[in-house]
């Protein structure tokens, strides 16, 4: 892929966002057109956009559509990742189907890990049921998840059971998100897994550790 290829592919004003990195990696031409054939319809919409970053500074439900109808066309993971991770905004929550679907169909790590970062900032408590059978199916077991945490923060106490036994069988790949966010179920049986954090080598997870045992401890105490 040479500079004259791109521009000849995309056009001077796309070229010219796209040629360095075009060149540099290599971008095959199949990705190259499709991501002028996206860039084409949003600005069909009004938009002045020279590259799909600018997917991100906007919310505007139109594009959701053609965005699902380009995203699988592309040979790069790191070009489907691009723009299926604009789809983020809560005004998009009526496409959270479309997400979950891909979800199940596409078992790539990258792929699912930016859907679940998708329906992180969108916060939607409408699909509990499917965010749980994700985190419930036995092949489940993503480092960090942002599905758990998601879950934690819509304060969904039906996950802490699942939660629990990811962290019990791997406490060193769970650690991090189980003490950052266990606790906001409001359980106190959780403390006893909690607290040897206070103890830590780690500064950071000390922190971390001492705020869940106040706020269950607190919890508990309101309780009477």
């Amino acid at each position: 892929m040479t500079k004259e290829d791109v521009f000849r592919i995309m056009g001077s004003y796309y070229g010219n966002a796209y040629y360095r990195s075009a060149v540099e990696r290599n971008i095959s031409e199949e990705d190259l057109q499709n991501e002028k054939e996206i860039l084409d319809q949003v600005n069909s919409l009004g938009y002045y956009f020279s590259n799909t970053h600018r997917l991100y500074d906007i919310d505007d439900i139109r594009i959701v559509p053609i965005i699902l109808e380009h995203w699988n066309r592309f040979k790069s993971i790191s070009f489907k990742c691009g723009v299926l991770g604009s789809i983020n905004k809560r005004s998009y929550a009526q496409y959270i189907p479309d997400l979950l679907n891909i979800f199940w169909s596409d078992d790539d790590p990258k792929i699912r890990w930016t859907l679940e970062n998708c329906l992180l900032h969108m916060r939607s408590e409408k699909y509990v049921k499917e965010y749980l059978k994700i985190v419930n199916d036995p092949s489940y077991n993503t480092a960090g998840s942002l599905l758990i945490e998601l879950l934690c923060k819509l304060h969904v106490k039906d996950v802490l059971p699942r939660f629990l036994e990811l962290f019990l069988k791997d406490p060193d790949q769970w650690k991090w998100s189980f003490v950052r966010y266990a606790y906001m179920l409001k359980d106190d049986s959780i403390l006893p897994y909690i607290e040897p954090y206070l103890l830590c080598d780690d500064a950071e997870l000390r922190n971390y550790a001492k705020r869940a045992v106040q706020r269950l401890t607190t919890d508990r105490r309101d309780k009477g």
